[in-house]
């Protein structure tokens, strides 16, 4: 199996949803699916579909390497599809940060949230 390392763009997708009770389910998830990673437990303060201001659990997905073929667009798919999320904030260091939705397309996140592309 071919494997893609990232040098000093490593992407990150910080996730928070209520089905998230733990990040080690999200990292055994994640492990499942061949994704080297480093999975960091967070707490995310949001507002829910009644604007009402919660906390929710949430992970840091720090990517390190996945197998070549893969792509952020299907490990996206797979995590918003397990956790039933919306959006995520993603980042890769001096190119992207924002909507994950918006690294897709511009404009796609619910939450109109402003991305900020670097050149």
């Amino acid at each position: 199996m071919d494997i893609y390392k990232f040098n000093d763009d490593v992407p990150l997708l910080a996730i928070s949803s209520k089905k998230i009770k733990n990040c080690d389910k999200v990292a055994e998830f994640l492990m499942k699916s061949g994704i080297l990673c480093n999975v960091t437990s967070t707490t995310s303060i949001v507002k829910d579909k009644n604007n009402n201001i919660v906390k929710e659990k949430g992970c840091d997905i720090k990517f390190t390497q996945f197998a070549e073929g893969t792509t952020f667009k299907n490990i996206w798919t797979d995590i918003k599809n397990e956790y039933d999320l919306t959006c995520a904030h993603f980042e890769i260091p001096n190119k992207f940060s924002g909507c994950v939705n918006n690294y897709f397309r511009k404009s796609a996140c619910p939450l109109n949230e402003v991305n900020i592309q670097k050149q």
